[in-house]
């Protein structure tokens, strides 16, 4: 450790970084940490000596890679969904990767079993989410948006883990499933809505009446 005239450069640096620090790191240093700080201590000696110790202090973000944006808009519908055309079948785009992942599995067994399963809607941002709230009240009025679509904060759209099944054949075959393909309904008044989890593999969450129920 630096030292001027016998005495540890740590002394000098103690009121602010703590001797202990000071005795980590060499004269000069960088290390990463959540906060941004500067010491900086200068001595001079007569005979022009010069110690300079640096502490810099700066921050680190770090991000959870395939974790959905909630606020990036998913795909606004999409090819018509060939089993029946009065749905879509959207891209999964924007949704976890994980449950695009676990989707594509549940097509797959789908398929083999003679079923295809259309996503009518995915991801979708709060602005769409938002959008889709204000559709239902102006043409339902809002006891019954309430009872259909959840605020964007509490949105499983919005957050990447739900979509919407069609037809309704579809469904009841990914229903019948009983999460073992990590998708479950959640609401008795919803047929088509599904979300995933991993441990829905393990059994489906007893459903609840309605969203907001």
């Amino acid at each position: 450790m630096p030292r001027y005239r016998g005495i540890p450069v740590c002394a000098v640096l103690s009121l602010m970084a703590g001797c202990a620090a000071a005795a980590a790191v060499p004269a000069t240093s960088t290390v990463q940490t959540t906060a941004t700080a500067t010491a900086s201590v200068t001595a001079t000696t007569v005979e022009t000596s010069l110690v300079t110790a640096t502490t810099t202090v700066t921050s680190v973000v770090q991000t959870t890679p395939g974790r959905p944006d909630p606020g990036a808009a998913g795909p606004d519908g999409g090819p018509t969904c060939p089993v029946d055309p009065a749905y879509h079948d959207e891209d999964t785009d924007g949704l976890a990767a994980e449950v695009i992942a676990a989707w594509t599995e549940a097509e797959t067994a789908a398929a083999a079993a003679g079923v295809t399963m259309c996503v009518n809607d995915g991801k979708r941002s709060r602005a769409q989410q938002q959008a889709t709230y204000d559709d239902y009240v102006d043409r339902h009025g809002a006891a019954a948006a309430e009872q259909y679509v959840l605020p964007p904060d509490r949105s499983a759209h919005v957050a990447g883990y739900a979509v919407d099944v069609q037809p309704a054949a579809s469904a009841a075959w990914l229903e019948a499933t009983n999460g073992s393909l990590g998708f479950c309904r959640m609401y008795d008044n919803e047929v088509w809505h599904f979300e995933f989890a991993e441990t829905f593999r393990l059994g489906c969450p007893p459903r609840r009446a309605a969203p907001q129920g």
